[in-house]
């Protein structure tokens, strides 16, 4: 249920904003702007503390490619979103405000936990799991790969 959660809020939230931008005047849209700088802190730890717990999901909750799809569409709409601001505003301070305090925060924590809990993940798993050339191995023989001798 976190997961699906997570994905929809990720899917949700720019594609909403995106809207939002759309329908809105430039006043309200400055206003608005106005708004989100001087939480600027606060955004930057939401997007931050989400992208991590995103990105630290189990593979058995969401698999890696979905994560990567949705965060590359996460990334995507809000740069949109941000690009569309800053035309209909004239204001110089959306698509740099808005990569460096939303976009960026999250695409980097959601690798990061993703890379973290990979990492850990490998180090839980057997050994014979955790080397690349496992797979060359025949049952038994620990130490050789398959060859004529073994």
């Amino acid at each position: 249920i976190v997961a699906r959660a997570l994905t929809m809020m990720f899917v949700g939230a720019p594609t909403l904003r995106l809207i939002h931008v759309l329908i809105s005047s430039p006043a309200e849209l400055t206003r608005d702007l106005d708004k989100l700088i001087e939480g600027r802190l606060g955004l930057l730890s939401l997007c931050a503390g989400v992208g991590s717990s995103y990105g630290a999901l189990p593979p058995a909750a969401l698999p890696s490619s979905r994560k990567l799809l949705v965060v590359a569409y996460f990334a995507c709409a809000f740069t949109c979103c941000a690009f569309v601001l800053h035309a209909r505003t004239g204001d110089e301070r959306m698509p740099s405000f808005g990569m460096l305090h939303a976009v960026l925060p999250t695409v980097a924590s959601v690798l990061a936990a993703q890379a973290v809990s990979y990492s850990r993940l490998r180090q839980d798993a057997p050994p014979s799991a955790t080397h690349w050339w496992a797979a060359f191995l025949r049952p038994g023989c620990v130490t050789r790969p398959v060859c004529a001798e073994c």
